[in-house]
């Protein structure tokens, strides 16, 4: 009855937190353990270092998002797309990844990208729906490659799951490298054969390349130096964040004058609340999981699982599935608060790396973001951009099967294939 109550608290839009927040202190009634204990499960979040560089790096996020870097971005893509031969396609899947790891918010990265990027897209149908594939496909690699707050979330999670033998955040970002690399280039050949008789034709424009590289000076190199510091290990992640959070006010407020110093307690609110919303979802879904483990649910799951699954593969296969549903459903920082403490002590009993895991996670609920994203952004991406131009909705976007084929394709490689998530941090 309390299942079925959630279910359809959920359906007609309670808050997904407060769903959760429900299920956990019933449980905890439910074993006479007192609700402050729900509490505790808060303060274990002060206990998370790696948190302080999430806050850091979404808060440079909404820097980015507040100025006019994305179009300066969009402007550097066409400009170097006729530097490089009209490689406009492999050059806006790299560095619209690039934008998402930074941004932090894939939903939003891809609404304003794809909005901003009809303004240098000529007018066909058809090169406008491939430019708006591109951009939606390109956020998969994105959140797996550094400083990517799901990478940072998930180490977190992991060494509140298990204290003392938890993930490092520099762990989870060497992980994500190779993956990254394999589902790019992925994209790249599935874009460049598919539509290589209709690949976008930019806008006309009169920016040369040099005038590009100048118009991007201070923003082009922070990408360079924060992965190359994180990627070395020359530089901790806290540090990472912290330069990458400076280097944007300075530019953004002082040099550039783009955000006006009375903004700025704007933007400060707008990236806390979303932080907030952030660990209030966390420190529920801990508690959710602390309950499930007191009254032996999560034992009892686990014994009915484990003698039907029988080997590590099949089990990951299971979780792949079950990851690309939650994807469609939920956005990637709730799926990871709510799965992670489930699924890793499960991985964990069939001896799975629980770096191999995040990666596995991560992808597979981008992925499935991915996929259920057009039906779902249908009206938000069909809105006027912030050019005033108004982008075609991406369920327009042609052969979304075929993307999604080539990206659940590179999923199961990455699945079956760990040395692809281990091999850089076993190196380094």
């Amino acid at each position: 009855m309390m299942l079925i109550l959630l279910l359809i608290l959920a359906l007609v839009g309670m808050p997904l937190f407060a769903v959760i927040a429900i299920a956990a202190m019933g449980g905890y009634r439910a074993v006479d353990l007192d609700l402050a204990l729900v509490a505790m499960e808060f303060q274990r979040i002060a206990d998370m270092p790696a948190l302080v560089a999430a806050v850091l790096f979404y808060f440079a996020g909404t820097l980015v998002i507040n100025s006019h870097i994305p179009e300066r971005l969009v402007e550097f893509i066409r400009t170097a797309s006729r530097g490089a031969g009209g490689r406009f396609t492999s050059l806006a899947i790299l560095l619209v990844a690039l934008f998402t790891a930074f941004a932090g918010v894939a939903g939003f990265t891809i609404i304003l990208l794809a909005a901003l990027m009809m303004s240098v897209i000529a007018r066909s149908d058809g090169q406008r729906q491939v430019a708006l594939g591109v951009v939606s496909s390109s956020s998969v690699p994105g959140a797996l490659l550094a400083p990517s707050m799901a990478l940072i979330l998930y180490a977190a999670v992991t060494q509140q799951v298990r204290p003392g033998q938890g993930v490092a955040v520099h762990e989870m970002f060497l992980a994500g490298v190779v993956p990254a690399l394999l589902i790019l280039a992925m994209l790249i050949v599935h874009f460049a054969w598919r539509h290589r008789t209709a690949a976008p034709s930019l806008a006309s424009g009169d920016q040369s390349l040099w005038s590009g590289l100048k118009a991007n000076a201070w923003e082009l190199p922070l990408p360079f130096v924060i992965l190359g510091g994180i990627y070395s290990g020359w530089m901790p992640i806290t540090d990472a964040a912290a330069i990458t959070a400076a280097w944007l006010l300075i530019s953004l407020l002082v040099i550039r004058r783009e955000i006006a110093w009375t903004r700025l307690p704007g933007i400060i609110r707008q990236a806390m609340m979303h932080v907030g919303a952030l660990l209030l979802l966390l420190g529920v879904s801990l508690a959710l999981s602390a309950v499930l483990v007191a009254t032996g649910t999560l034992q009892e799951l686990y014994d009915a699982i484990l003698p039907r699954v029988g080997h590590p593969v099949v089990l990951l296969v299971l979780l792949n599935l079950l990851l690309l549903g939650v994807g469609m459903l939920v956005n990637l920082y709730a799926a990871i608060a709510i799965m992670a403490p489930l699924v890793i002590p499960l991985a964990q009993s069939f001896g799975v790396d629980p770096v191999h895991l995040g990666i596995v996670l991560i992808a597979g609920v981008q992925i499935g973001f991915y996929i259920g994203m057009p039906e779902s952004s249908r009206r938000r991406v069909a809105s006027p951009g912030r050019d005033g131009d108004s982008a075609t909705a991406i369920h327009g976007v042609p052969a979304i099967g075929s993307i999604s084929a080539a990206l659940a394709l590179a999923l199961l490689i990455i699945t079956l294939w760990p040395a692809l998530s281990l091999w850089l941090p076993g190196r380094l």
